[in-house]
């Protein structure tokens, strides 16, 4: 699972992004984009909720609700660690009172 990660540089060191490359110039070359270590996400300071790489900790027992980018909700629950094991991957927006954040899975 990946959590708010950003791009690093490509494994040539060249820290371009977007980067263009012409095909003649690298015809044998493999690039690969490196990312940032992921760090856990605080959803709602005011409410504790946290989202790790498996599990959504809800301290206070607030309302999280996950929704797809389509809008439709696939989770709504107060308990305090909500298991994400069975949650598809796919970008995902949380909810706990008036603050929002979209995540990777």
């Amino acid at each position: 699972m990946l959590w708010h990660t950003g791009f690093g540089d490509w494994s040539d060191g060249n820290t371009e992004n977007p980067r263009t490359v012409e095909v003649a110039q690298y015809a044998n070359i493999s690039l690969t984009a490196e990312f940032e270590a992921a760090t856990p996400t605080n959803l709602a300071a005011e409410n504790g909720v946290r989202i790790t790489d498996t599990t959504i900790e809800n301290p206070n027992n607030a309302l999280v609700e996950l929704y797809t980018l389509a809008g439709l909700r696939v989770l709504a629950s107060q308990a305090s660690t909500i298991d994400l094991g069975g949650l598809a991957h796919g970008v995902y927006v949380a909810k706990a009172g008036d603050a929002t954040i979209k995540f990777a899975r």
